[in-house]
Formats: C-alpha cells, sequence, structure tokens
C-alpha cells in the first residue's frame, strides 16, 4: 500500500477528487497512530464500505495527518483497516489539510 504525498496546494487530492464527479465521494481524515481514528477506520471499513454493492459508484480518499504523532510508516496497518481496495490514501505531513477542513 502506498500514500501519496500531498503537497502544498493539496496535490494530488484535489485533482483526483475532482475528476472523480458522478461518484459518491467519501473523505476521511486520520492519523494512523491515533486509535480513535483508527476504530474509525475499521468502522468505516466494516459497517459501511464492506456491505458495499458490487460495482458501487463511490471513491475513498483517505489523508493521513500526524495529528498525534503518526509518521508514513504507520498509513500500511491503519489502511488494511478499511478491507477495500477502493480508497486512495494520501499523506500530508504538515497537516495543514485538516486545519483547512476545519475551517468549514
Amino acid at each position: 500500500m502506498h500514500a501519496v504525498l500531498l503537497n502544498g496546494e493539496d496535490q494530488p487530492l484535489r485533482d483526483d477528487f475532482n475528476r472523480d464527479q458522478g461518484f459518491v465521494r467519501l473523505m476521511l481524515l486520520v492519523d494512523p497512530r491515533c486509535p480513535e481514528c483508527l476504530r474509525g477506520l475499521a468502522d468505516t471499513g466494516d459497517d459501511v464500505l464492506a456491505k458495499l454493492p458490487t460495482g458501487a459508484r463511490i471513491k475513498v480518499y483517505v489523508v493521513h495527518e500526524p495529528v498525534i504523532g503518526g509518521t508514513d510508516k504507520d498509513i500500511p496497518a491503519a489502511a488494511e483497516l478499511l478491507h477495500t481496495t477502493l480508497a486512495r490514501h494520501y499523506w500530508n505531513p504538515t497537516g495543514d489539510f485538516g486545519r483547512q477542513m476545519s475551517q468549514f
């Protein structure tokens, strides 16, 4: 599992998200070491994504950030909790994306 590094303009996530118009788009912001975040990933994987029918028109974007000290090395284990290949994973080492989203 590989996470794509976000730049200061949130690329390539912005391009991926905009390209996927017409799909249900689910975005998750997590620290790959945070127990609550990991529980949320597992619950989303088990209770939502695993129950989708084959061919569901959904795209999942997971932005990992170091809120409590997670690192890019923690992402593969966190990603496994989703139990899906539908998700794309991104790494934002500055945490700027999460701070921007919290303003909405």
